[in-house]
């Protein structure tokens, strides 16, 4: 052999070595990336994640739920626009006090309310001794 053909010989020898030196560190890094994750699993503690799970989907819920009360209050005021629209008419609205007596009186606590107001009306006097004639 002659000595380009030797050094040709030699230099594919080098380049077959250091192509193996490159796949071993890369199977290598390959591994050792592999174990850090198969680490953290390992190590990941699944209480503390269903935890975080339900917190998340409870804020999830929340905001929709938001979110739908607020499509439907657009809804309701669409409709009644549209409805003065069609009518011509203003639809009156309800005063803040006038919407609690209604609601109490649904709920059946106005009676009660009404008659403390007559019982307080039938007393004569409220202050000092009571006056003989």
């Amino acid at each position: 052999m002659t000595s380009q053909e030797e050094r040709d010989r030699l230099k594919e020898e080098y380049k077959a070595h250091y192509r193996s030196i490159q796949q071993t560190r890369k199977k290598l890094a390959e591994s050792e990336r592999v174990a850090k994750i198969a680490k953290t699993l390992r190590d990941m503690n699944a209480d503390h994640l269903l935890e975080s799970m339900d917190t998340v989907l409870r804020t999830v819920r929340e905001k929709i739920e938001i979110a739908e009360v607020k499509l439907d209050m657009a809804m309701q005021a669409r409709d009644a626009q549209d409805l003065e629209e069609s009518t011509g008419e203003e639809i009156p609205r309800e005063s803040p006090q006038e919407t609690v007596r209604r609601i109490k009186a649904d709920m059946g606590l106005l009676q009660d309310e009404m008659e403390r107001t007559v019982k307080a009306i039938k007393a004569n006097k409220t202050l000092g001794p009571k006056l003989s004639k």
